[in-house]
């Protein structure tokens, strides 16, 4: 019981009279797409002959098959693939007859020996339906509408009924999410563009509703605060979405399903998960060294997303973070991966913490500052680092340490966001050898 009284207190809130808890299931759907898709793979010799044979001047195809000796088909069917790849294409002369030429990619090509093929694909993806955007889903949690009804579940319905169209699609998003997904294997691919939607169900992710009842409040509306925790993550976005519904009956029937449901009963994910309170989230002072911090070492939950190895042996969430940690480690720089740090009451979670030469060095690599969201969220925090006296290192030493940023590129020549090494390794010594 004493174990039971100290998870109800982890979940107290200043201000908030804790309720309950409610089993509820989000709104999901599972989409699948046809895709066109590009991919890099080595120039087969035959293919190669032709286009430098194109370049030097030879443009048909029996040119092309009496200078290299080659049978017409076999010539005929390396230019159909040349063709495919855009690397070469016909052009008309006076004579009305049409002759073979390069195309810019067909130069590239040459150059790098290795040709670039489109191709069509069909993936299956998650959207989340309160969020409205694709999403990553732990597929244990998920579930159909009818297992979950049989379960006593409240099913929270989507922000909007309609079927999700190819232009709620973020292309950007989608790739990331496909190119991060393991079950997919997508990381030598490029989403060019998402052709159709062949077709989508309506599924259900488990979570775990926690109800409040606010101390004080505007109008009768606003009576009940909700926590959402999806497995024992506390996903502060769907709490914010919520509060931002202006449908007042459909809030209403919301809030009335949940509150039906309150128990007191702590959910198996809550009481096995650790405090999971997102970054942002304040906390009561009072509490805060009872907390029990993760292991970042050994965590279950904390390694989920984490499927990228260091030299080091550890899992990070990124193939940049990869590149940065292995940086770090070949100037025998101790680093903490994600290592929480509490300032006033406010948790954060730095991509690496560094104690160095007496000075704490916090490193953050910005991967998606092209996505509007991503980009406001790290404002937000970039402000608490500076209003804590954490200070960008070209500033100086601040009060609570050192704030050292690299960030993915994102022009048109690397529109899925790229990272250089070298630079890297430019920033580890301009920090921290070369001053010493």
């Amino acid at each position: 019981m004493n174990q039971e009284n100290n998870i109800l207190n982890r979940y107290e809130k200043a201000g908030l009279k804790l309720l309950g808890f409610v089993d509820i299931g989000l709104p999901i759907s599972q989409i699948r797409l046809k895709v066109l898709t590009r991919y890099e793979k080595p120039i087969p010799p035959i293919e190669e002959f032709v286009l430098k044979s194109i370049e030097a001047g030879l443009n048909t195809e029996k040119d092309i098959s009496g200078f290299l000796g080659l049978e017409l088909n076999i010539v005929r069917d390396a230019l159909a693939n040349l063709f495919n790849s855009q690397d070469i294409d016909l052009i008309a002369t006076d004579f009305q007859q049409q002759k073979l030429k390069l195309t810019n990619q067909g130069q590239r090509t040459i150059k790098s020996t290795k040709m670039i093929i489109p191709e069509e694909r069909s993936y299956k993806i998650y959207f989340d339906r309160l969020l409205t955007r694709p999403c990553t889903c732990n597929k244990t949690l998920l579930s159909w509408d009818r297992n979950l009804k049989d379960e006593g579940i409240i099913l929270i319905e989507p922000l909007i009924a309609k079927s999700i169209e190819i232009d709620d699609l973020d292309r950007t998003k989608v790739s990331k999410i496909l190119k991060e997904d393991p079950d997919i294997k997508m990381e030598n691919r490029d989403l060019l563009y998402i052709k159709t939607i062949e077709w989508q169900d309506l599924i259900y992710q488990k979570a775990t509703a926690i109800v409040y009842e606010k101390e004080s409040q505007d109008n009768i509306d606003d009576i009940y605060a909700i926590d959402f925790f999806v497995g024992s993550r506390n996903r502060k976005e769907y709490t914010e979405q919520f509060e931002k519904i202006t449908n007042l009956p459909r809030k209403r029937r919301i809030i009335k399903s949940i509150v039906d449901k309150i128990s007191l009963d702590i959910p198996e994910s809550l009481l096995a998960g650790e405090s999971t309170f997102e970054e942002n989230i304040s906390l009561d002072s009072e509490s805060i060294e009872e907390i029990p911090y993760p292991n970042y070492q050994s965590s279950s939950f904390f390694e989920k997303g984490r499927i990228h190895k260091t030299k080091r042996g550890e899992t990070v969430r990124s193939k940049s973070e990869v590149i940065i940690a292995d940086a770090l480690a070949s100037y025998n720089i101790n680093y903490v991966y994600e290592k929480d740090l509490i300032i006033n009451n406010q948790r954060k979670s730095p991509d690496f913490t560094i104690q160095y030469r007496g000075v704490t060095y916090y490193w953050e690599h910005l991967g998606m500052l092209n996505d509007s969201e991503y980009s406001y969220k790290w404002e937000k925090k970039k402000n608490w680092y500076r209003k804590n006296d954490i200070l960008p290192y070209k500033e100086g030493v601040g009060k609570n340490g050192v704030l050292i940023l690299s960030k993915d590129d994102y022009t048109n020549d690397s529109p899925y966001g790229s990272i250089d090494s070298q630079e890297i390794h430019q920033l580890i010594e301009e920090i921290f050898v070369k001053p010493h």
